[in-house]
């Protein structure tokens, strides 16, 4: 009798312990996708990865300018650059 309530006890114990664990793996390995955004769940974090590629854009935006400016958007100048 007493080793059927431990038996009890323990599946109860262990079958919380696999749904808390299967949560903890999908928040942590999970990735929530739409069409522009990601976001990746961590132990205690998230990273969203739209903002990232907004910067990395912003930032080669800047320097496409920067090329273009350098060689007075002359299409003869940016060859040769590309050439380099």
């Amino acid at each position: 009798m007493k080793n059927n309530i431990r038996k009890n006890i323990l599946y109860s114990l262990f079958s919380l312990q696999e749904k808390f664990l299967r949560f903890k793996l999908s928040r942590t390995i999970g990735i929530k996708s739409s069409s522009k955004r990601k976001h990746h769940y961590g132990n205690g974090y998230t990273l969203n990865l739209e903002s990232l590629a907004e910067a990395e854009r912003n930032e080669f935006e800047t320097e496409i300018t920067n090329i273009l400016k350098s060689n007075n958007y002359e299409p003869d100048s940016i060859l040769n650059y590309i050439k380099k």
